[in-house]
């Protein structure tokens, strides 16, 4: 029985494929470019990934590099996500299943503790309802801000879901 969920598996019968790029010695599907001609994509394990301009290196998306993704937020959700179905057509991977993947999630959630008042009020407006309870204590904390613009904590406060 393997441990490999079902993208991970798609990605590793595709990994000769044509459309199949070598970063450094990584493997990296890319999906898009956005205006900063950062590529995103995924690795040869299905992590997140970006190239950024004039650089040869994968960076990862984890635990403290939300900010390399920080331009998903300065475009609309449906764009993005079009975006990435569509490059994982041309990759020959299941887009729903990259789509799925992406970490919207705990990007928005890096978003919101920075306090970043652009970027919580980009964030806040990217969430799916689906998502609001992943982030309900993000969104509790945020909306008690007293820091925060008024408008930014009253829709915090609006999308915080009961438990």
């Amino acid at each position: 029985m393997s441990d490999q969920t079902p993208l991970q598996a798609a990605i590793c019968a595709k990994i000769d494929g044509e459309n199949v790029a070598r970063v450094g010695e990584e493997v990296f599907f890319f999906l898009f470019q956005l205006d900063s001609e950062i590529r995103y994509g995924l690795d040869g394990t299905g992590r997140w990934s970006l190239v950024a301009p004039d650089e040869n290196a994968l960076r990862v998306f984890a635990a403290g590099t939300e900010a390399w993704f920080i331009e998903w937020l300065e475009h609309a959700r449906d764009d993005i996500e079009s975006a990435a179905r569509a490059g994982a057509q041309t990759c020959g991977l299941p887009s729903d299943l990259v789509e799925a993947s992406m970490p919207a999630v705990e990007l928005v959630r890096a978003v919101l503790v920075s306090r970043s008042v652009f970027g919580c009020r980009r964030a806040l407006q990217w969430l799916w309802p689906s998502e609001l309870r992943a982030v309900r204590a993000e969104l509790v904390e945020l909306a008690d801000d007293s820091a925060m613009p008024q408008p930014v904590r009253q829709l915090a406060a609006h999308l915080v879901v009961t438990e």
